[in-house]
Order: structure tokens, then sequence, then C-alpha cells
């Protein structure tokens, strides 16, 4: 019998720790008993417990268990919460206990063996404990696939009616809602009307009801969630169609879900109406059944040692999820981005409506969902994958919302991108086959394994062949690694010393006798592998590599060889189609040696087809960043770390107005656009032709002006201290160095509270080594961006309060939402130019220059500006909210293109001449 204790350890200094228990053991223990101590601080019982009869256990790792996708930062706070005992600690505990007696008995005994393997006796010795008691309840005792409820089959596609056969919207009727005396008055205690917020909802509806475009900015506290929300989801039932909403961030996703929508139902919905609401995300966003039914099989083929308790823990989770969503566990901080792609499929793989899983498959009830709902709250990469295969995944809509669309450009530009690295190479062959004996793995392992034990098939003859051929395929894929391994070496040639990264192109030859010569140096002779075609790379004389230098091309350096480059290019070509040819005969076989059995190789089938169709996916895009012919994109290359000696190589598209214009907004009848910073000066030019809505006709097209209801004139100042040099270089120089001396001056005043906002890492880890040891002894924790944990884990801490200091990059500028005294300082490092070694950038300023433009006043600075005003508005995030904002650079006070940042704040920049004065009007503030 195993009985609980929680301890409490405390550790006075210089003397040892004192031990609070719950309940006290009072009279002596029973021998044969044994005892499990949770506790906060396990190392403090070393050599203190009799071995196998009592145990110290992490509370905290226990929590990972019972709530596993609630952050590790949420559980400390929780552990604060209960107090400093035993007693407070067993109230934890208890609720620990009762998630953990729910779960179903496979996923406990699953558990216990791989903390058992991982010699984790006493957490194995928990898990052991709760499935004894579920096998003597009788409950929760099925097979695993049980516990994932079975849903009838997604029901025909929606027809969407004509728009003019649509139903227009009563604006002032749904307008109603927002106003003093609305329904929101008495939804929301303290609710205030807000005329932006009113103006705002009102052009949302205009434009779904005459089937226009519209662009909007909402200023911060406007509430434009809302005003899209309510008339999205009144042209949804009034129409029965559906509005998707995509978002660039899952922070959003969460909001309009769990806050926003069930006030917007409980509004549009009073006349007994229901409204439907679906998530829908890509595919791998979602834990895939097939994929853990192979794990829980083959767990020691399929994951490295350090994996086990990630797929431990995966599983508790598993078994605790209704929708499957790997967000909400990756948000936890449980598991990093290459262990959730072995939990999630890939398009390539998916046996589709075959899977045996199908009808329990989290993403087909996903799109289940999504299919009969009115309004589908989805993310800027689906909605991008649907508009190039239209009908894939997201319901047929004529109305779309994109909130966060100032972000719009680079998520498109990052889904069109093309990658070619040798670990998307490694990932997929490593999925297949890895490691050789007792350390072997992958899908090709255990199909051996399986094959020697006589689970696949009796005939041995039938047995035979199938081992031939997975001794085959494992000597192709070697075969592959092998020739990319030179490839990647050779390509490294391209990088330039001091040009990182380097922009390439190939442009055409015109010396026939080199072309000749290049072609039978290059080996190029007919054959599926070796004939150039469309996005190819043609043969090696016809044409000459060029790498951008200080802005100009001009030939390869003589390092570089391209006859090698191409030999090499041709050799992983006929490696690749030689392993994708072996693929699908073994999936062919496996389907033919098993037919009308149910077991697992199907599955084993479609995923060695899937890794086949992968393999030629990779040698096509090979064949395309290595061609660069396209001129619509820009390709370069640089190194994956700096003694890495081989190359990875990128190509993106210099432009996506086009694309979008012609797959999205001609195909709908309405698209919104809305952010809190659309507009550069009082102009809405710059998205408007980055994003290519200046492609349609002017009628088409409308804009609106949501103002903030917010008081910037006394709810912040904003100071722009000129006595800093200019910065210089990605770490700023002395910059640095006087930036950190004011950081440190300012944030003491503060007390913490403080976000200090840089553009490059460089920088950023410069000044956090020189505030580092003098804010520890001032008493202020600093949190460091890629330091101190994700931004998700460094936020939620900073969140909570206290004195904390937090020096964010790139993704902190924006969607960081920190209401209240928490945060009261923000310090801008750095005016957020895009670096000017960014190899899209640099292409496209170089293009809109050719077109006759000025770079930096049509790409450069509006794009700062934005990125600048987001910046901006994370300080004030509510009318209560007051503080400081500091723009450390003084080029926004002493360049001349520093007025157009100045005029795009919503309160005055203050020009401040000494350290002195700026210190006191800190300290006039915070008084």
């Amino acid at each position: 019998m195993l009985s609980f204790r929680t301890v409490w350890v405390t550790q006075p200094p210089g003397q040892p720790p004192v031990f609070d228990r719950f309940p006290d053991e009072g009279q002596a223990a029973d021998p044969a008993q044994e005892t499990l101590y949770i506790t906060q601080d396990a190392a403090a019982f070393e050599d203190l417990l009799p071995a196998g009869r009592a145990y110290a256990v992490d509370v905290l790792a226990l929590h990972a268990f019972a709530f596993p996708d609630t952050p590790v930062e949420s559980a400390a706070e929780r552990l604060r919460q209960g107090g400093a005992s035993g007693e407070g600690l067993w109230a934890v505990w208890r609720a620990i206990e009762a998630r953990l007696a729910a779960l179903p008995l496979w996923t406990l005994e699953t558990i216990e063996l791989v903390l058992r393997d991982l010699d984790e006796r006493g957490m194995a010795r928990v898990f052991g404990h709760f499935a004894e008691r579920a096998r003597h309840a009788g409950t929760g005792c099925g097979p695993w696939l049980e516990t994932f409820t079975p849903e009838a089959r997604r029901s025909e596609r929606r027809t969407l009616p004509a728009h003019a056969d649509c139903t227009p919207l009563d604006s002032a009727r749904i307008a109603a809602h927002l106003l003093p005396g609305g329904t929101f008055s008495r939804l929301m205690p303290g609710y205030e009307s807000r005329s932006g917020q009113v103006e705002m909802l009102r052009a949302v509806a205009r434009a779904f009801s005459e089937g226009r475009h519209l662009l909007v900015e909402a200023g911060t506290g406007v509430g434009k969630s809302l005003a899209y929300l309510i008339p999205a989801a009144a042209w949804a039932l009034l129409n029965d169609v559906p509005v998707v909403v995509s978002t660039n961030t899952r922070n959003l996703q969460a909001q309009l879900i769990e806050k926003d929508l069930p006030l917007v139902r409980a509004a549009v919905c009073a006349d007994g109406s229901v409204l439907r609401v679906a998530v829908l995300k890509g595919r791998s966003n979602y834990v895939c059944l097939r994929r853990v039914a192979i794990l829980l099989e083959q767990s020691h083929f399929e994951l490295e040692r350090p994996e086990l308790r990630h797929f431990a823990l995966a599983l508790a989770w598993a078994a605790q999820s209704s929708d499957g969503d790997l967000d909400t566990f990756a948000g936890a901080g449980h598991a990093d981005a290459a262990f959730l792609a072995k939990l999630a499929s890939t398009a390539e793989e998916c046996p589709g409506r075959a899977c045996r899983y199908g009808r329990r498959c989290f993403l087909q009830k996903a799109r289940a969902r999504a299919a009969i709902a009115h309004v589908v709250i989805a993310n800027h990469a689906l909605v991008f994958a649907e508009s190039q295969s239209p009908g894939s995944a997201l319901p047929p809509h004529a109305q779309i919302v994109f909130d966060e669309a100032h972000n719009l450009e680079e998520a498109a530009t990052r889904h069109l991108s093309t990658e070619l690295t040798q670990t998307r190479l490694t990932q997929l062959l490593r999925r297949l086959s890895r490691g050789r004996g007792r350390r072997a793995g992958g899908v090709l392992e255990v199909l051996r394994n399986h094959l020697e034990t006589g689970a696949v098939t009796a005939d041995e003859t039938s047995a035979k062949a199938l081992r031939q051929q997975i001794r085959q395929i494992r000597s192709a894929l070697e075969e592959v690694q092998n020739t990319a391994r030179v490839l990647f070496e050779a390509l490294y040639a391209i990088i330039q010393p001091g040009h990182v990264p380097v922009r390439f192109r190939c442009v055409p030859s015109f010396d026939a006798a080199a072309a000749g010569a290049g072609d039978q140096a290059a080996g190029d002779t007919a054959g599926d592998a070796e004939t150039p075609c469309m996005g190819e790379a043609p043969p090696s004389g016809t044409f000459t590599r060029e790498v951008c230098r200080d802005k100009q091309f001009s030939a390869c350096a003589a390092g570089w060889d391209e006859v090698e480059v191409q030999q090499c290019r041709l050799a992983v070509k006929r490696a690749i189609a030689e392993a994708s040819g072996l693929l699908l005969k073994l999936g062919e076989a496996l389907r033919q040696t098993t037919a009308g059995e149910l077991a697992l190789y199907d599955d084993q089938a479609a995923n060695v087809e899937g890794a086949a169709a992968a393999l030629r996916t990779f040698a096509s895009d090979m064949d395309f960043v290595l061609a660069a012919t396209d001129a619509e994109h820009v390709f370069w290359a640089e190194p994956p770390s700096r003694s890495a000696g081989t190359a990875n190589l990128y190509a993106a598209p210099l432009s996506i107005g086009e694309a979008l214009a012609e797959l999205l907004y001609r195909q709908k009848s309405t698209v919104v656009f809305c952010s809190a910073t659309l507009r550069v000066g009082s102009s809405f030019g710059y998205i408007s032709r980055r994003l290519g809505i200046d492609r349609l006709e002017p009628e088409q097209v409308m804009t609106c002006v949501a103002e903030s209801p917010f008081d910037y004139l006394t709810q912040c100042a904003a100071l722009a201290p000129v006595f800093l040099p200019a910065p210089a270089g990605p770490t700023g120089g002395a910059y640095a160095e006087q930036l950190s001396g004011l950081m440190l001056e300012v944030f003491t005043r503060t007390r913490g509270r403080a976000m200090g906002l840089f553009t490059s890492y460089e920088m950023m880890n410069q000044v956090a080594r020189l505030l580092e040891a003098p804010l520890r002894e001032a008493g202020i924790r600093l949190l460091v961006h890629g330091s101190n944990g994700t931004r998700d884990q460094i936020t939620r801490i900073f969140r909570s309060g206290g004195a904390c200091v937090l020096l964010g990059t790139h993704s902190f500028w924006e969607g960081v939402d920190v209401a209240g005294e928490a945060l009261s300082c923000v310090v801008m490092a750095r005016l957020p130019f895009a670096a000017v070694t960014d190899p899209i950038v640099e292409a496209r300023c170089e293009q809109i220059e050719r077109a006759g433009g000025s770079a930096f006043r049509e790409f450069s600075l509006p794009q700062a500006v934005i990125r600048f005003r987001q910046g901006f508005g994370r300080l004030i995030r509510t009318r209560a909210d007051k503080g400081v904002v500091i723009v450390a650079d003084p080029r926004v006070v002493t360049m001349t293109y520093g007025a157009t940042f100045r005029k795009s704040l919503p309160c005055p920049l203050l020009r401040v001449e000494s350290r002195a004065d700026l210190l006191a009007r800190v300290e006039a503030l915070f008084a």
C-alpha cells in the first residue's frame, strides 16, 4: 500500500533543512507501508529515505502530468498562493490526485513504463499506484483508442449563395449592441460605449452588405475584435454562410474564443438562434492518432531517449485534450518543435479518408466543425494554403476578416518561401531510418523488427523479400545522405567572408564553347534525373552564377566550382529517384502482403509513400533554388552556424501583392483588413501597395479610421534623449554602453516594471550583460528573450507583476499585452528599421529602385514606422494605464525622417537635452 505525504522544505542559511509534513505522521510508520513524499524540493531528501520503501517526488513534475497544458510558471504561482507549508502543498496535491485518478488505464500504464525506463522510480510508482486503482475499480480500462470519441463523417460541403442573393445587414440595429443602454451594457459590468468601436462596426457591416473590401485602422483600446465579430456573426446567421476570421498569433485566437465570442453569441443570439463557432489550424497543429499508435507500439525505435519523457507528458495531455491542438501542449513549454513534429502528420503520409482513425482524428473533427460553423477562427498560414488549394481545409466562404493585417506580407512571404537545408533532409531521413544496432530507429526499423517476429506475414518468402527491400532502401537513403552532404559542403563556397547572408542569382551566358564543356563536365545526359525541366538548374555552361557584394552582382569567387555543384545536384537527384522508387515499391508490397488484415501496416505503407513524396518535393525545391533564374524571387545562402562548413539556401517571393489579389481578393466578396497600425501618416498607401490592394478597382475598397478612446496626453509621456550618441552597427558601439547606463538609472526609478525593445540580439545581449548585476543588486529581476525562456514564458512572469525588467527583440514590439502597473515604462533602444543585411528587404528595395521609386521612402521608412507604432502601443492598454515611453535613438529628433516617426505618435515626443532632465521627468512621473 502506498501512502502520500506533502512536505514543504525550508532551507535556513547555514542550517539543516526544515521539513513541514502534512498530514503529520504521528505514530511510527508501518514498516511494510510505502510512503511517497510530495515536495517542492526533492533534492533535500537525498540519502534520507530508505530505499524501496519511500520516495520523494517534485510536486511541479507531478503537476505537469496532471495539468499538461499549464505553463510551469503558472504551476509555481499556484504553489506560492497555497502558502509555504505542508498543508498548503496538500491542497495542490489533492487537485493533482483528482486529475491523475481520472486518466485512463492505458495512459497510466504507459507512463509508468516510460518513467521506469528513465529510472524515475518515484514518479513511476505514483502512476503504478493510480493504475492499480483503475484496475481495481474497473474504470477507464478499455483499449487506448476508446479514449478518443468517434464522430460521424463530415457532411456535404455547403454551397455559397451569390452575394446578390444575400440579405444585407441592418447597421443601425447591430450597432445598437454597442451603444449606451445596449446589449453590452447589460453583459459587461462597467461597460463604456466607444465611438470608434461603433464606427468600425458600421464600416464592417457596410462592407459585408455591399460586397466591398475594407481597410480599417483601429487604435489601441477601440475593441476592434468585437467591432468585426458582431457584424461577422450577424451576417453569417442572417445568410447561413461562414465568415472566416484570420489572426497571426495563437494568443489572439485564444482571446477571440475564450473572451469575445461568448459575448458576441449572447448579443446576436437573443432571438434563440444558435451561433456555431469553430477554430481551425493547419495539419501540423494537431496530434495524429496514427502517429500515436506507432509511438505506443514502437517508441524505443521512433524516439530518442531524451524524448521519452516528452512522450509520457504528451500522452497525459492527449488523454485529457478535447481538440488535440498541439499549441496548448507546446504553449506550456513541455517540448520542442522537433518532438512535436513526431506527434503530427504530414500531408504526404496522411491516408485521408482511408485512415482507420479517421472518425476519431482531431484534424478531421476540427474540419467537420468548421464545415458547419458560422464563424471560423483560422490563422494566416492556413488561409494562404487554402487560397492555393481551395476546398482542402476551410469551408467555402466569401467573407474574410484579417486581424493583425500589418503582418500579412511577412506571413505570406514565409508561407510562399522555399528552404533547401541539410536539416530539412536529415529530419525526413531520420524519420525513416537512423542509427545502427540497439540504437536503430525509424519506420524502417519498426518494419524490420516486425518482419523478424512474423508480425507482418507468416509467409517466410514474402517476409524475406520485404527484408531485402528494407535493406535496399536503407542503402539508398545512406546514398541520399552522403550525396547531399557533399552538395551542401560544395555550396559553402558561395558564402563570402563578411557577407552573410549572401544573395545569388543565375544569368544567361553566351559562351557556347563554355556551354558545351560545362554540359559534358556536369554529365547532364538523358534521363529523368538528369534532364533539365521548368525551374531546374540549367547546364552549367549556359549561365553564370553571380553573388551580390556591396549591392552589386558579380561572378562567384574563384573558390566556386559550378561544374562540381551541378554534378553534386545530379547525384542527389539520382539518389532521391532511386530511394523514392524503392519506397513506393515497399509501400505497395506492404499493402498487398497485409491486404485485409487489421494491423498497423497500411499506416506504415502511408508513411513510406509519404516519405517518397517528400523526397521528390525536396528534389524539386533543390532544382528551383539552385536554378535561381526566377526574377520574381530572391535567392540567398547562409551557413547554419558560424563553423558549419555547409550552406543553407532559401528562396522567397519579391512581391506577394498580385498573388493575393488574384487568389484571394478577386475570389471573395469582402476582405476586411484591420490592425492598430495600417497607416503611415494619414495614408493607407503603403499597406495597399505591399498587399496588392491597390490592384483592385478603387470603388471596391473602403477605408475607416477608428480613433483610440485613450487620453494619451494625460496617460503617458514620450521622451527623446538627444544626449546619447547615434547607434552604430548591430551592437550599437558606444551607444550600447551609454544606453545601458541610462536604462539602469531609469529602471531603478521605475522600480522595474519596464520593457526594453531592441532590433538585434547582439545589442540586447550586450545591454543585458551590463544590466544584470546592478539590477540584481537593486532587487530587480531581469528577463531576457532567449536566455530566460520563450516569449510566452517570460511574458507570463513579467505580467504577474513585481520588480521586473524585460528585454526583447522583434516579436516583443507587438502582440504583448501587459495591462496595469506591471508595465509602466517602455524603452525603444533603436528605431526599428529592418536589418540592411536581410536579403528579402535588400532585394525588395532594389526592385523599387529599378522601377524608379525611392526604396527608403516607399518601403524602409513606412515599414519601420508601423513597427515603431506597434512598439509604442505596448505601454497604454487600458484607460487606467499610465507611464513613459523613451525613444532612446536620437535619430528620431536629429534626422529629417524622424518627423515621420514623431507624427505617427498619439502624443508629442519631447526632446530631452540632458540625462539629469530626463531622470527628473521620470522621477516626477513615478513619485
